[in-house]
């Protein structure tokens, strides 16, 4: 015969198993469904919307003030004589500034001078239709050369990717010179 203590872990044992095959039906134990490590939001640097922009300051360390304006719904205008902007040129700066993710905010910002944001290298003010003025100051790149320090109005001084800020100065500057028009074939390039 089967001893006392034997039939009692018998008996445990079924519960057991009744109570797992219960709770496995009841979806309480699902060991199919994996549960990776959730992924921290990165927030935005600035959040701006191309229909409220009335106009774009750009100031450089080493250049001269840039001004961006909208003429109407469909075109800009850009303050050198012999410069070109495009609205798809706009798109894509304000495309690229609403891009850029905050990489590390500084609770303790370091002085001005650390970052650059004493005398910035680069100045963005975005006039927006109702009035307000969001200034962007873009000081120096941080020590691993993948961001800058950079400040929007009186928020924390954060560093946001090298790569957005540099593509948007591309942009601009290429936004100084008109473009150089394509030659007419003559008839030598024609051929006979």
């Amino acid at each position: 015969m089967i001893k006392k203590n034997t039939l009692i872990l018998l008996i445990i044992m079924l519960v057991l198993v009744a109570a797992f095959i219960l709770l496995q039906q009841k979806g309480w134990l699902d060991f199919t469904k994996e549960n990776g490590p959730t992924a921290t939001p990165v927030p935005a640097f600035v959040d701006l919307d191309i229909n409220s922009i009335n106009e774009i300051l750009f100031a450089s360390s080493n250049n001269e003030d840039i001004v961006i304006s909208r003429v109407d719904d469909l075109s800009w205008e850009i303050n050198i004589t012999t410069g070109h902007i495009t609205p798809g040129n706009v798109a894509e700066i304000v495309s690229q500034i609403t891009s850029l993710r905050t990489l590390t905010v500084l609770d303790i910002a370091p002085d001005g001078s650390a970052t650059g944001l004493d005398i910035p290298t680069y100045t963005f003010t975005f006039s927006l239709t109702d009035g307000t003025l969001i200034a962007i100051k873009i000081g120096t790149a941080n020590p691993t050369q993948t961001g800058y320090y950079a400040k929007v109005d009186f928020n924390k001084v954060a560093v946001i990717p090298k790569a957005g800020i540099d593509r948007i100065v591309e942009i601009i500057n290429t936004s100084k010179q008109l473009p150089t028009s394509t030659p007419k074939p003559t008839s030598d390039d024609i051929g006979p």
